[in-house]
């Protein structure tokens, strides 16, 4: 009776999604198992498809069909022995663990579509340039992307504002590039400008302004996790006492211009490059000034390499996947990645010609 209640229940939940049993599963696998049993095959073992979950890895078949207690899929899901899956803290939901328990006691099932593959995902397809698409009111765009909002506008039966006030737009303006207001005297001069270009004089002092810098930057400090205190408050954790330093590099590289790959590489390897000057080591402060956790020397050499550990994956957590979003770098602490997945710098955006203020090299920065 217990065992013909937990089928009701699984029933039920899969019946509330929407999804068949083997659709359940195979979802199931692509979001939480396909990005290191994918194409990387981490362990010899691809769950993109059936006849190789069957197959398995170098721990053997990663399902019995039939008997979910046998499979090796659903005992390191239930993360009761040493082999622990998805890796790290997060585990799969209770209704998850019972779709996947469902599916193999069902003789594992297999739809004949394959799971997503790194191929198909949105990230990795060829950069394209779409055509813009026709629109009825072709006088209001004026430029390719204005098309792509108009046509979105007019499927929908609605219509363009109406253009504003330069009041209304030098404000806009200000608070956009550097979030505070213009000064009476300021509206006062553009709006008596009758100038065709007056626009974009405005732009252009904005943008030459220091406070531009200080507006966008910030916007990079919180990608960077940027603070000048620690995350505890020991006598062993300090304030970092020159955490400005990096700051204001920051704010200078985006008044700059700075192209991007260089913002990037001064980042993490400042010291290492040449030509590098003393000013440019402020950048090391992107690593230099990452959380340190406290350390009591009577904790035990266990506890303490746990502390130094989370420190350093800290770190990569921070340059993989909070600024430069890399390929499964956070997975480093618990599988070696690297020699499975490696991005082919040929697939990888050329960023030389980007900037950190938000235009390319010998590229004007005018807002439109």
């Amino acid at each position: 009776m217990h065992m013909r209640y937990v089928a009701l229940m699984i029933g039920g939940v899969l019946a509330a999604s929407g999804q068949s049993v083997p659709n359940a599963a195979q979802t199931i696998l692509e979001t939480n198992c396909a990005t290191c049993h994918g194409t990387a095959q981490m362990s010899g073992l691809d769950l993109r498809q059936r006849e190789s979950i069957l197959k398995g890895g170098k721990r053997g078949p990663a399902i019995v069909p039939g008997k979910p207690d046998d499979s090796l899929l659903y005992k390191a899901v239930l993360r009761q022995g040493d082999l622990q899956m998805p890796p790290g803290k997060k585990a799969l939901a209770p209704e998850e663990i019972a779709s996947l328990k469902s599916w193999i006691a069902a003789g594992a099932p297999w739809q004949n579509t394959k799971v997503s593959t790194e191929s198909s995902w949105w990230a990795f397809k060829p950069i394209s340039k779409p055509a813009p698409p026709a629109v009825i009111n072709t006088s209001w765009a004026r430029d390719p992307i204005d098309r792509f909002i108009l046509s979105k506008l007019e499927s929908k039966n609605l219509h363009p504002v109406p253009a504003a006030d330069k009041r209304t737009l030098i404000r806009r303006a200000y608070f956009d590039l550097h979030g505070l207001p213009p000064s009476p005297e300021d509206v006062d001069q553009f709006v008596n400008d009758p100038t065709p270009d007056a626009y974009e004089k405005l732009i252009d002092r904005l943008l030459a302004s220091p406070r531009y810098g200080e507006r966008w930057g910030r916007h990079w400090l919180d990608v960077a996790r940027f603070g000048e205190d620690n995350n505890t408050s020991e006598a062993t954790n300090p304030p970092y006492a020159y955490a400005w330093r990096y700051r204001d590099w920051v704010i200078e590289a985006v008044n700059q211009d700075m192209p991007y790959d260089r913002f990037v590489k001064l980042q993490l390897a400042a010291d290492l490059m040449p030509g590098s000057s003393r000013q440019d080591l402020r950048a090391l402060g992107y690593l230099g000034t990452a959380l340190v956790y406290h350390k009591e020397p009577r904790l035990s050499q266990e506890v303490l390499y746990t502390f130094a550990t989370d420190d350093w994956d800290e770190r990569v957590d921070a340059v993989s996947r909070g600024a430069f979003s890399t390929l499964l770098s956070p997975l480093a602490r618990i599988n070696s990645v690297s020699r499975f997945w490696r991005a082919s710098r040929r697939s990888s955006r050329d960023w030389s010609s980007t900037s950190v203020g938000g235009g390319g090299r010998g590229e004007s920065r005018v807002l439109t």
